[in-house]
């Protein structure tokens, strides 16, 4: 719209299995692209850290292949066979036991050095998660502001729909009542013997009917409280009665009829309230 204080309106399109149109304010347009674009990059996020999470396990799984083979090489040498001969038998052992130290030693720091690598891994995989949660909060969050925006929108675009002719149907109140009015200043008496009177008064009168017709149809309807008890929000005291039929605080008397557009009081009815009497 060309004026610098109309409120602008976009429609959206979402293609799913339907094509569903929706007709959202300019603010609640940027802030649902807003929250899109933190969706998006929450979701890169997470799909990186997954991947490190699968590479922390491939890790880990090969420290495990290293610790398991390692481990493996810890079996005990052979035992040499018997011979004749005492001095090369101890020469044999000697040698044999020497290896067998040797590899012992280097199963001994490979397994202390896979230890610390599972460490490690361990401690990057709970920091990973730990960061993940957080993600999955805030995406959750994300998901939570787009609804609350989504359904404050639909809410604008229903109570704009509902009560946009508030104020085109209070300007028609005062053409109703002139109606009413009228058709209440003929006697009645006289309509018999007169019958151009006859006829005006039912030409205003079919108009006022039609009048209160066209208002039914737009979701507007008038109200006459006689006898009601007294509601600040539908009725408009502007002085009190005594009434002996009946109950203190209910409506008796109604100067101008209220009106009601779509269940919201858009001008309350004038009238008399019973007063208690005099004990």
């Amino acid at each position: 719209q060309p004026a610098a204080t109309a409120p602008y309106h976009i429609y959206i399109c979402q293609t799913s299995r339907n094509v569903l149109c929706k007709k959202m304010s300019l603010s609640a347009i940027r802030a649902s692209a807003r929250l899109a674009a933190q969706q998006q990059q929450l979701h890169q996020q997470r799909r990186v850290q997954q991947l490190q999470v699968t590479g922390l396990r491939s890790a880990l799984a090969a420290a495990w292949r290293r610790s398991y083979a390692a481990q493996a090489t810890q079996e005990a040498p052979p035992k040499a066979k018997a011979d004749s001969d005492d001095s090369a038998a101890a020469a044999t052992d000697g040698v044999a036991a020497a290896a067998a130290s040797g590899a012992d030693g280097g199963a001994a720091a490979t397994a202390a050095a896979t230890a610390a690598e599972l460490a490690e891994a361990k401690k990057k995989v709970e920091e990973l998660k730990k960061e993940a949660a957080d993600f999955k909060d805030k995406y959750v969050r994300s998901l939570a502001e787009i609804e609350n925006a989504r359904k404050r929108s639909v809410q604008q675009v229903e109570n704009a729909r509902q009560h946009g002719i508030q104020k085109f149907a209070k300007s028609l109140l005062d053409v109703a009542d002139t109606l009413d009015m009228a058709t209440e200043a003929v006697p009645q008496d006289e309509l018999p013997a007169n019958e151009t009177l006859a006829n005006l008064y039912e030409g205003v009168t079919l108009t006022a009917r039609e009048l209160e017709r066209a208002f039914r149809q737009n979701g507007l309807v008038r109200f006459h409280p006689l006898g009601q008890k007294f509601d600040p929000n539908r009725h408009e005291a502007v002085f009190q009665l005594e009434n002996d039929g009946m109950e203190p605080g209910h409506v008796g008397a109604v100067t101008k009829v209220g009106y009601a557009l779509n269940d919201r009081t858009i001008r309350p009815a004038v009238v008399g309230v019973v007063k208690a009497g005099e004990k």
